[in-house]
């Protein structure tokens, strides 16, 4: 059984108590494999991918938790990380110099805390010899024994030796670990004193003081009152506060809680998280340059409130394996694929990252004659089918592009809450040639794109983030993983009937049918639209029966890191279509209500 074990703070106590358990678990007990880490996590891409792979092997997890680690967290990642495929049972926290008490109001509290001490080690040696054999009189009388011994010879030494710094006592033979970098760094360990801290405190300890709000200035660029939804990277906020994700409350100016929630774009990058809350109220413009705030919120600790009508987010999961995810809010419904086979029919494998049912109000927006029973079982849209990567000597010069209309999609991460359900999914891995320097050997890397696809809260439109990473090789740049310029192009296939309205213009288009009751689609992006046809890329289409009407393509020009876009349903005219995407564009994309933190 492969037991993970997490720790935070490079020398400090916790590490040290990791090592001890490192070293003796597997020799108390048979058929138990620890795994612990102690490289320096900025070492490049190889550690990793070796530590997500340890925590994925990992059957259980002990978490060694002292004081100053109480707010890393880089502790939260990883159980976290581990948590998505292990029972509470099988993670628990060891409590070094710390009770129960301490950690109440911490996210850990949850599981089953053992201490530091005598009985809570062999309570824990007792929780791996369960989870591995299940229960078993004989043997675990046997293992007491085991445990009694090493605990006499081996660890009374080892833990004293740590925790009280006697000159005379054995030191532990591994050597110490290069620098961890976390988010936030602990304090140094404080000189030990003469008393042995592996002991629970005696004395209640003090209820930690509740962190004093944090505020967040708000400014409104566009040119009238407006509100709408607000987004801060998390780190920061995180690194100033120590709030926990699930107990962070935002309030306005005149203290009203607003709807708001912590979104993980991907849980092997705890730094890629972003705070998302919701204005009830308009606030004002103000001029470009943010000289002035319109307003602001603050942010402190404490139990978020339930907002009713939350946006729902579901994994259709046949055979264990994701499938499609649905997103969901209180007017629109997105079936969205993420594998290119669909499920009754093998003989058509287009569908991959592509919706293939939306409903608005409950009603199918993609097929007009949806309506009169005679559904299409073609339609989709949100659809990338082909990916463009930019050579790096400077020049436009582009690859050959990459086949996505039958790639599948991993899924990565999701997350729901009362503003917004997010997922993120990334591509199958792809080869390419980077090469375009002069004289340069042909160098082979691999590279994958990411979508980030969001619903709001009573939202009729989905919003997407577009990025492109790769890794380069030796005699570019230095190894690791890097943004892409990229092109990309979308399709998809809609019966918006004969004679359907298209409205183009440089960042954002509209189609429509011509009739009531009227169906339409918008599309906008922070990238340029050079080009819209009305065609199909995929050959099995090209037959005597082949629809243009239904079929359209648009391609998004080169857009460092990353492109935003945004997808629109209504059931409005063209005209007031056109409106309500021109406005989106506006507001979503061109001049978004931004944060900064108040100094």
């Amino acid at each position: 059984m492969k037991v993970f074990i997490s720790w935070s703070g490079s020398g400090g106590v916790s590490w040290k108590v990791a090592r001890v358990l490192h070293t003796y678990l597997p020799s108390i007990m048979d058929g138990v494999e620890t795994l612990i880490s102690d490289k320096d996590i900025m070492a490049g891409t190889a550690w990793r991918s070796e530590l997500l792979d340890m925590m994925k092997e990992a059957e259980f997890c002990i978490v060694c938790l002292e004081r100053q680690s109480l707010r890393s967290p880089w502790i939260a990642f990883e159980v976290g990380f581990v948590a998505n495929s292990l029972a509470e049972s099988s993670i628990c926290p060891y409590l070094i110099g710390l009770s129960p008490r301490n950690i109440e109001r911490h996210p850990l509290s949850k599981y089953q805390a053992k201490q530091a001490d005598k009985e809570g080690t062999w309570d824990l040696i007792l929780a791996l010899e369960r989870k591995q054999h299940g229960p078993n009189a004989l043997r675990e009388q046997r293992l007491r024994e085991r445990f009694e011994l090493y605990w006499e010879h081996q660890l009374t030494k080892e833990f004293a030796g740590l925790l009280t710094g006697g000159a005379e006592a054995e030191q532990p033979t591994s050597p110490a670990p290069q620098k961890r970098v976390e988010p936030e760094q602990p304090s140094p360990p404080t000189e030990p004193g003469p008393q042995r801290l592996i002991v629970p405190p005696t004395e209640p300890e003090a209820e930690p003081k509740p962190a004093p709000p944090f505020r967040l200035s708000l400014f409104n660029t566009s040119f009238y009152p407006r509100k709408g939804h607000v987004t801060h990277d998390w780190q920061s906020i995180f690194d100033a506060t120590g709030i926990p994700p699930e107990e962070v409350v935002v309030r306005d100016e005149k203290g009203h809680e607003l709807p708001a929630q912590v979104d993980y774009f991907e849980h092997s990058d705890p730094t890629q998280a972003a705070l998302v809350f919701s204005l009830l109220n308009e606030i004002i413009p103000v001029p470009e340059d943010y000289s002035a705030p319109s307003s602001y919120v603050t942010i402190e600790r404490g139990v978020p409130r339930q907002w009713p009508n939350q946006p729902q987010l579901k994994i259709e999961e046949p055979g264990g394996r994701a499938r499609r995810v649905r997103l969901s809010n209180d007017r629109l419904e997105i079936l969205l694929e993420l594998k290119p086979k669909p499920w009754d029919d093998k003989d058509k494998e287009w569908y991959a990252g592509a919706a293939t049912t939306v409903l608005l109000d409950g009603k199918e927006i993609l097929d007009a004659f949806n309506w009169l029973d005679m559904p299409d079982i073609e339609k989709r849209c949100m659809q990338l089918d082909r990916l463009q990567l930019l050579y790096p000597n400077g020049d436009e010069i582009w690859h050959e592009h990459f086949d996505l209309i039958r790639n599948w999609y991993q899924l990565i991460s999701t997350s729901s809450g009362p503003v917004r359900s997010i997922v993120t999914i990334a591509s199958q891995l792809f080869n390419y040639n980077y090469t375009g320097l002069p004289n340069q050997r042909e160098q082979w890397s691999k590279c994958r794109l990411y979508r980030v696809i969001s619903l709001y809260k009573g939202a009729n439109y989905i919003t997407e983030e577009l990025k492109v990473y790769g890794t380069h090789g030796v005699g570019l740049i230095s190894s690791g993983v890097v943004p892409l310029d990229f092109n990309t192009r979308y399709f998809s296939y809609m019966d918006m009937g004969l004679d359907p309205s298209i409205n183009m213009y440089q960042k954002w288009f509209t189609i429509s049918t011509a009739w009531a009751p009227y169906q339409g689609y918008g599309f906008a992006t922070s990238a340029d639209l050079p080009e819209m046809k009305v065609e199909n890329p995929d050959p099995k289409f090209k037959s005597g029966d082949k629809n243009e009407h239904k079929t359209f393509l648009w391609k998004l020009r080169r857009r460092k890191e990353e492109a935003t876009c945004l997808h629109l349903f209504t059931r409005d005219t063209p005209k007031e279509l056109e409106s309500e995407v021109r406005r989106a564009w506006h507001e979503v994309i061109d001049r978004p209500l931004a944060a900064k933190i108040k100094l």
